[in-house]
């Protein structure tokens, strides 16, 4: 059988990028290398590309919510053989046109295939198509929000569709369960002292001196707006079930920092599942989420970080975030055979750069009290995802869902 392996958000915040610079020069490839141990045996890899390379004349990343990396990053991703990436995400917006543009221009020059967002002029394929071995395959992206209330990049004209949106770009937080009362207060009287509005990391730090819930759940249906946006995904999964023999989709979607899909999540993977979808690979959480079969269909409402900074200071680590699921679809006779999951973690050290490194090739490395933690964290991971208690006594390369 072939394999096709999908994974999570790639992200590259302020430490991360700090870590991997040295005299005005960036390496990444030390960090992601640990990775090939779980990749090396795919036949394609797709990931979720959450950061712009909008180039160094629109500043690298420096603020948390506002991501722009150096075109070395996708050297790394090459070297440890992610074939295609998803640009559709909440970061994709973040240094304007001119940085989306630039980003399939980078991809397309490092021969890493893209799908999700497209130039203003583009008059190519929307959907992307692949074959491994005897199946085609059709892969359709999209995402919920374009961090439109930070970056005030709006969509229109003809830059409509340069975003394959899966909610209406002014609609802000309207999934999103409001804030307590206290709160609004409090950010009001804050904003009223200082004379100006906070900015997101602002306000993230005043939740946490407020100890307000910081996890955000998607828990409301917006029907109108989603039936809407709903209408290109329809049309692109039915000309993609003209083409291919799997269709996935991959959607940039959810709360954050919930261990438990939201409502607004659970409903655009079971209305996925109705049209015909042959698979469903959410991400945004920064965390894992659980994982199950609908009519049959794999469906992952979370596959969690490639490369969170951990630690950093909005992260929440009672939800693991540091923790990752690499999918892998094996796949003969035009159909999917097979579902498994692996496990990896970004691990920080002082002085050394983050590396994301597979649980098993991590866990042969340590002693101890670290050796017992990761075969917990490895546990509740696990069980997160496939509802079952395990029964391996050391972290496994691939578990099957």
């Amino acid at each position: 059988m072939k394999k096709v392996t999908i994974l999570g958000d790639i992200m590259v915040e302020p430490p991360f990028m700090q870590q991997v610079e040295k005299d005005g020069q960036y390496d990444f490839k030390p960090s992601f290398a640990p990775l090939k141990t779980i990749l090396e045996a795919s036949d394609y890899v797709i990931g979720n590309l959450e950061t712009p390379l909008a180039g160094p004349e629109s500043g690298y990343t420096h603020e948390l919510v506002s991501f722009n990396s150096p075109d070395v990053l996708v050297e790394a991703l090459v070297d440890i053989g992610i074939d295609a990436v998803s640009t559709a995400n909440n970061h994709s917006l973040d240094r304007g046109y001119e940085g989306l543009a630039r980003t399939v221009q980078v991809l397309d020059r490092y021969g890493i295939a893209h799908t999700g967002t497209y130039p203003e002029d583009f008059d190519g394929e929307r959907i992307h198509y692949f074959t491994v071995g005897d199946t085609k395959f059709a892969l359709i992206a999209g995402t919920f929000a374009t961090n439109f209330g930070i970056n005030r990049v709006d969509l229109v004209g003809k830059r409509e569709r340069c975003v394959n949106m899966l909610h209406p770009v002014h609609s802000g937080g309207a999934i999103y369960l409001p804030l307590p009362p206290a709160y609004a207060k409090t950010l009001a009287y804050v904003e009223g002292l200082m004379g100006r509005k906070l900015v997101w990391e602002e306000s993230t730090k005043l939740k946490r001196v407020m100890d307000m819930p910081r996890c955000s759940i998607d828990d409301i249906i917006p029907m109108e707006a989603f039936e809407r946006c709903w209408t290109w995904v329809a049309e692109d999964y039915a000309e993609a079930r003209k083409n291919a023999d799997v269709v996935l989709f991959y959607p940039h979607s959810g709360g954050q920092f919930n261990v438990e899909p939201g409502k607004y999540t659970q409903y655009m993977v079971q209305r996925a599942v109705e049209l015909g979808f042959d698979g469903v690979f959410a991400g945004h959480a920064h965390t894992t989420q659980r994982a199950e079969y609908l009519e049959g269909k794999p469906c992952f409402y979370s596959l969690g970080n490639v490369s969170m900074s951990p630690g950093t200071f909005y992260s929440i680590p009672e939800c693991l975030p540091e923790y990752g699921l690499a999918v892998h679809l094996y796949t003969e006779n035009q159909k999917i055979q097979k579902v498994t999951f692996s496990v990896f973690k970004m691990v920080q050290e002082e002085g050394v750069p983050m590396k994301v490194v597979p649980v098993d090739d991590l866990y042969a490395t340590l002693e101890g009290e670290e050796k017992a933690l990761l075969l917990n964290h490895v546990s509740e991971v696990y069980q997160r995802v496939s509802g079952k208690t395990h029964t391996w006594t050391e972290p496994q390369k691939e578990y099957e869902l």
